[in-house]
């Protein structure tokens, strides 16, 4: 099975003149507003994402206890280790991929928009 990750990054381009401060106080807003119309619908994604997972985990979760209640073996123990693992692996792999939709061009903004407008950083960055 074969997965490809889709996302957004700056260019070097653009990249390059926010950090040097070589763009016009407009462009750097109008860039502002295209990268937060970006972030939106993808914050939004990872919101439900993260609520569908816990809803799931939590629905197996209770439902292999009363599932052991019935068969009157209850390993809870197990149980509990084994969604821990679950868990952690679930954030890991969501963390990672949120981190690739909307973290990683999020960093590259803030941080080519510090270094090329720090007195303007605070009121523009994302």
């Amino acid at each position: 099975m074969r997965v490809t990750l889709n996302y957004k990054t700056l260019s070097k381009g653009i990249r390059n003149a926010l950090s040097e401060g070589a763009m016009d106080l407009q462009d750097v807003k109008a860039l502002r507003k295209n990268v937060e119309e970006y972030l939106i619908p993808k914050k939004k994604w990872a919101r439900m994402v993260i609520i569908i997972s816990a809803v799931m985990i939590l629905s197996m979760l209770g439902l292999s206890v009363m599932n052991m209640r019935k068969a009157n073996v209850v390993n809870l123990e197990m149980t509990l280790i084994f969604y821990a693992v679950v868990i952690v692996v679930l954030a890991l792999v969501i963390g990672f991929t949120a981190w690739l939709n909307f973290g990683k061009i999020t960093t590259q903004y803030n941080s080519a928009l510090k270094k090329g407008y720090p007195q303007m950083y605070e009121e523009l960055k994302l």
